[in-house]
């Protein structure tokens, strides 16, 4: 999102946000209003930015719909002081894989129950919230891979996970 001091008035989401030289740069989207009763923009206002815009309408025009529907094939609970304590690991942080589902794309990977996954795409994680996050923030689909640093048995590994469809369950 961007957010803008341009005036968003209602009525305006769906129109073009521009830059000074009058090149499309956002769409507007929505206001901050602090009461129900405001009239016009309080001067807060955000924008999809024109190349997220560009990439949805062409996902569209190819799928005839956005599917963000994705399944990784894991069950993962968020690490703490006792789990580190019980399984002496040295580090508090992670999210430590309690359930591979078989036939999954985890499974094909090579994930295995009690690995603890430290980070997704580079960025540090501690519960599956944070692994969605990371899916939902780089508009991810089935077929996309993520990059995996796991710890297992004392050892740093590097894991591709490809995404695959969820049937919703």
């Amino acid at each position: 999102m961007i957010q803008t001091d341009a005036a968003i008035n209602p009525g305006n989401s769906g129109g073009p946000l521009v830059n000074s030289l009058g090149e499309v740069i956002a769409i507007n989207t929505f206001i901050f209003s602090g009461s129900n009763y405001s009239e016009g923009s309080i001067g807060i206002g955000f924008a999809i930015p024109i190349n997220k815009a560009r990439a949805i309408a062409a996902e569209l025009q190819n799928y005839g719909r956005i599917d963000r529907n994705v399944a990784i094939g894991i069950e993962a609970q968020p690490m703490n002081s006792r789990l580190a304590k019980y399984l002496s690991i040295p580090f508090t942080n992670g999210a430590i894989v309690v359930d591979v589902k078989r036939n999954s794309t985890a499974e094909s990977a090579g994930i295995k129950t009690a690995d603890i996954i430290v980070s997704v795409d580079g960025i540090r994680v501690n519960s599956m919230y944070d692994i969605a996050d990371v899916i939902r923030t780089n508009d991810l689909r089935a077929g996309d891979k993520l990059r995996l640093r796991i710890f297992r048995n004392g050892e740093y590994l590097n894991v591709i996970l490809r995404l695959a469809h969820s049937n919703g369950g």
